[in-house]
């Protein structure tokens, strides 16, 4: 079986600015069932959203959200035309303080979510959401 590795947090440091996320202790594999379990509540398939990186703390997903367009002119009743909008995101989990008595489990990780591409309302309503659930952790 292939063992997961957390990636130094310190060697993306710079990067962190760019991110959106959390401290944590809680271990990699908690927090990604966490993450499938927010899509799975939502009514969603989880299972094809999530695409886990099998050896690094590290997973992509299309987030999708309906929104309200623009009001149609068309000389019956006005209704709104409803679109999807839809953005490409990762979640990842750097370790941040090693733990020396099991080298699998860090003392302190930082779990970091980052919109790579498409809407960025949608990405920011999802990161809204999913920063409450993810209080617990």
């Amino acid at each position: 079986m292939n063992e997961k590795t957390y990636k130094d947090f310190n060697e993306d440091r710079q990067l962190i600015s760019c991110y959106n996320g959390f401290y944590t202790t809680t271990s990699g594999e908690n927090l990604f069932i966490a993450l499938y379990e927010h899509f799975a509540l939502k009514g969603l398939k989880a299972e094809e959203i999530l695409q886990v990186d099998s050896y690094d703390f590290k997973c992509r997903f299309t987030i999708k959200e309906n929104v309200m367009g623009d009001m149609q002119d068309d000389g019956e009743e006005d209704m709104p035309e409803i679109e999807e909008n839809s953005c490409e995101a990762t979640a990842t989990i750097k370790c941040v303080e090693e733990n020396e008595q099991n080298e699998n489990l860090p003392k302190l990780m930082y779990m970091a979510f980052k919109r790579k591409s498409g809407c960025r309302m949608v990405y920011c309503n999802f990161l809204r959401e999913i920063m409450t659930g993810m209080k617990q952790f």
